[in-house]
């Protein structure tokens, strides 16, 4: 199974043209497209008058392509994010075939990087791969940053301290580097003082490759169904000019079939992979039973809305019962079980940003319409209401025409109670 797929937007490129640039990439032998089907030492192509595939192994790793020359895109799937994948994007764009103004994989098609209100149009409605933001400290990185991570997501800095603190305070950012992803939300990257630059460019590099393998997209087309075009297509051909031999058929189909042996084979090897670690993980859970430590249950059966919902939610209310007047015993359980078990963080961060924007900043129709976290507004009766993540079960209502001052903190205290 691959792990990174993506489609490229071209120009101007032939089927002919694709062929060299597969072949100087990969160090391929000369051969020609005089069959539908091509079989080379460590290559097999499929082609037909309008896209040509390249299933290549190389250097322990597996590459697919499909061109598509008359929809002028590029399909490519692989099991590792390696260099073959930047060279094939660099060689691209540096004959001019990328068609950037479709979709731009090197940066972002902004016209003024220093204004502001273009940015973020860009960041929050035009991206399909994540942003980075470093600030004025870190912005000597970003060269060394887009070296490594090429085509797979942007990076933004600026050296105009305004446009840095407006962009700042405009996602709710502090200090250090972020990635932002395309849900609006975003990750912390720190630099941290003991830590190298090649540490630190380490570290956004691995964030990054894990988004990557982790986002699926939905093509036209993929291999295995170019592949049964292609053998339907010879099929067609015997029937209709009798002169492709029945042994040929036989050999694709045989082909193919070693193929699917193969993969099942993989995926063996990685059920037996699986018993193993399930096997150690028991072993480690008898070990830490026969020391003495229970791990304390913070998991239920409803859906998690965001990452560490339900634990936060538990150690508040623990934080909270240490309040009540219990007896010294149950105290110090209370403490340690807290003391032990930190809180994920994303409860209280949400509700501060939440309270910062219908309190501090002032209660309006924008205010409100730039919730996030989960509050989805509807307004289309005649006043507008807001329920967590779609869920119907946790709705409430806003006034259309808010006139107490204090209306912003009674909308918080309702929204920390109904939905945190």
């Amino acid at each position: 199974m691959k792990h990174l797929s993506t489609l490229i937007a071209v120009k101007n490129l032939t089927i002919i043209q694709f062929t060299k640039i597969i072949q100087d990439l990969f160090y391929l032998d000369e051969f020609i497209l005089d069959s539908l089907i091509i079989h080379l030492e460590n290559c097999t192509i499929y082609h037909d008058e309008s896209a040509i595939a390249f299933c290549i192994q190389y250097q322990n790793n597996d590459y697919e392509y499909i061109f598509n020359e008359a929809k002028q895109n590029i399909y490519l799937s692989i099991n590792k994010r390696n260099n073959q994948f930047i060279d094939l994007i660099t060689y691209l764009n540096k004959y001019h075939f990328l068609n950037n103004n479709h979709f731009s994989y090197i940066q972002p098609n902004i016209k003024n990087m220093n204004d502001l209100n273009q940015v973020i149009e860009f960041i929050e409605n035009k991206t399909i791969l994540p942003v980075i933001y470093l600030n004025i400290s870190l912005k000597d990185f970003k060269n060394e940053i887009l070296t490594e991570i090429q085509s797979t997501a942007y990076i933004l800095t600026s050296e105009d301290e305004n446009f840095h603190q407006a962009f700042q305070k405009h996602f709710h950012l502090r200090n250090n580097s972020y990635i932002l992803y395309l849900n609006h939300e975003f990750q912390k990257i720190s630099f941290l003082k003991k830590e190298s630059p090649q540490e630190f460019i380490e570290k956004v590099k691995i964030k990054i490759q894990s988004y990557v393998l982790q986002r699926t997209y939905s093509f036209p087309y993929n291999m295995k169904d170019f592949q049964h075009h292609i053998i339907k297509k010879i099929i067609e051909n015997h029937k209709e000019n009798d002169f492709l031999e029945n042994s040929s058929i036989e050999q694709q189909v045989l082909a193919l079939e070693d193929k699917k042996k193969n993969l099942q084979k993989n995926i063996d090897d990685l059920n037996n992979q699986i018993l193993i670690l399930e096997n150690q993980n028991k072993e480690l859970g008898s070990y830490i039973k026969q020391q003495g430590y229970y791990p304390l249950i913070l998991k239920g059966n409803e859906k998690e809305f965001y990452k560490g919902e339900q634990r936060d939610l538990l150690l508040y209310l623990l934080k909270e019962e240490l309040k009540n007047n219990h007896n010294q015993k149950q105290q110090q359980i209370i403490h340690t079980i807290l003391e032990q078990n930190p809180p994920v963080g994303n409860r209280n961060r949400y509700l501060t940003d939440i309270f910062n924007l219908l309190v501090n900043e002032g209660l309006s129709k924008k205010s409100i319409d730039t919730l996030r976290y989960g509050i989805i507004l509807n307004h289309t009766g005649k006043h507008p209401t807001t329920t967590f993540f779609n869920d119907s079960r946790y709705t409430m209502t806003f006034s259309s025409t808010p006139s107490d001052l204090n209306v912003g903190r009674q909308y918080y205290r309702q929204i920390r109670k109904l939905f945190f």
